[in-house]
């Protein structure tokens, strides 16, 4: 069976099915040939995980929630402000509280860049 395509001179190519079914995959795909698995969904937004930082919420929860797995203690919503633009998180607590927090300081960093990434993740807790 022979498949005929017409190039940009308007002449006329005679290609076999097979070969002329090779060319059109190569051309569209050059680094994934047929057949090689299935394409993940989170692959396809890899990019945009990579440039996109998170929302402002969503570093403070992480923050909470680190906060009562690694001391046991629930730290509210309005005691916790991070600012984007210098990556600084800042606590409004008690004494006790912010002492133990500032002496696992890396730990909840480790924590918390776990959960939203290096990106976002602050720089510093006060």
């Amino acid at each position: 069976m022979f498949c005929y395509t017409y190039c940009f001179l308007g002449k006329k190519k005679q290609y076999d099915t097979l070969n002329f079914y090779k060319y059109i995959m190569e051309s569209k795909h050059p680094n994934k040939k047929r057949g090689q698995g299935v394409v993940r969904i989170s692959d396809l937004f890899k990019k945009y995980t990579q440039i996109l930082k998170a929302p402002q919420g969503t570093v403070v929860n992480a923050c909470i929630n680190a906060i009562k797995t690694s001391l046991g203690v629930t730290v509210r919503k309005d005691q916790c402000r991070y600012s984007v633009s210098s990556r600084t998180l800042t606590l409004n607590v008690s004494g006790p509280v912010k002492s133990e927090v500032l002496l696992r300081k890396k730990q909840l960093l480790a924590e918390i860049s776990a959960e939203v990434g290096e990106k976002s993740c602050p720089k510093e807790i006060l």
